[in-house]
């Protein structure tokens, strides 16, 4: 059945990613807006270079999958500073992680005389695989709402600020700076 449930998905996501969804107008103009890299210049070679190439393809397979709602999670990610490709990549990555831990793990038991059943590995595999996905959802909702207490701190400091100035005979200008 898990095998069955994961041909399922693998044609599922094949074919979604064969015939995407239409490209949101925004986002086709702002790709004709961006300047392109001649086939002269030279690749970054950076980790960090690395980490945005496949955080824009996990977002672009996220994009044509349907499997995350971008526009929201990309609305949730502005609020603390987090480019969406950083966490698509932290998404995809974990992803991965999860599916090879059990899969490692059964045949490093083999050579020791431990059985594990392929079933089992297969289950583990696939909730790991899933809860790795998840994972940096997780603490997003918490990071934000510590954010935006911050922000709202800070402002009323501010305005207080503003308050006692002006109310000291400061001119407007003087009291907003």
């Amino acid at each position: 059945m898990v095998a069955g449930a994961g041909i399922g998905l693998g044609v599922f996501l094949g074919v979604r990613a064969v015939c995407p969804g239409p490209v949101p107008l925004d986002r086709a103009l702002a790709d004709l807006e961006r300047p392109r890299r001649s086939l002269t210049d030279p690749e970054p070679a950076s980790v960090a270079g690395i980490t945005d190439r496949v955080g824009r393809g996990a977002v672009r397979m996220f994009e044509a999958t349907g499997l995350v709602d971008l526009g929201g999670l990309q609305h949730r990610l502005r609020a603390i500073d987090k480019p969406i490709e950083t966490h698509a990549y932290q998404k995809l990555l974990g992803g991965i992680a999860g599916l090879v831990v059990p899969v490692i793990f059964g045949l490093a038991m083999a050579p020791s005389g431990v059985h594990v059943a392929p079933g089992w590995t297969a289950a583990l595999a696939v909730g790991f695989g899933l809860g790795g996905f998840m994972w940096p959802d997780l603490g997003l909702s918490e990071q934000i709402e510590r954010r935006r207490r911050d922000f709202r701190h800070s402002l009323s400091a501010y305005l207080d600020l503003v308050t006692i100035i002006l109310a000291g005979g400061g001119g407007l200008e003087t009291a907003l700076q």
